[in-house]
């Protein structure tokens, strides 16, 4: 049961993974810019093995992807687990890592706020316009 469990949950990380990459890089290039070998990836991919944290950190920079989407993809974030829970309950991340990762993600938090209230008062101000 576990083992099928821990399957599913990598075969989702490689369906999220390849969609990151697929039409943009070949897993070479992929792997290169990761700094791990191309059969990591490529068990990755086929769900064969689940990347470290670190690794979905930097998946997200070489594919330009939203932190969120890719620790979602990787089962860190549920609709009652937030990315922080996750940070924090990381045993493998080390405590001023955990502080640097957890101080990132506060302040992309923070910074989505800010931006969505602005876009809603912009989108409220075109309506009153429309209205007048």
């Amino acid at each position: 049961m576990i083992t099928t469990t821990v399957k599913a949950k990598n075969n989702a990380i490689g369906d999220a993974i390849r969609a990151a990459y697929r039409g943009r890089l070949t897993q070479t290039e992929l792997a290169k810019k990761l700094g791990v070998a191309q059969n990591t990836v490529s068990r990755w991919s086929t769900g064969d093995a689940s990347p470290s944290f670190d690794d979905l950190a930097a998946l997200e920079r070489a594919c330009n992807l939203p932190l969120g989407w890719v620790l979602r993809a990787a089962g860190y974030v549920t609709e009652t687990k937030t990315a922080a829970d996750a940070i924090a309950a990381d045993p493998n991340i080390d405590s001023p890592r955990r502080e640097l990762l957890l101080a990132t993600y506060r302040a992309a938090v923070a910074q989505s706020a800010k931006t969505s209230s602005a876009v809603a008062a912009s989108n409220s101000s075109k309506r009153r316009k429309r209205a007048s």
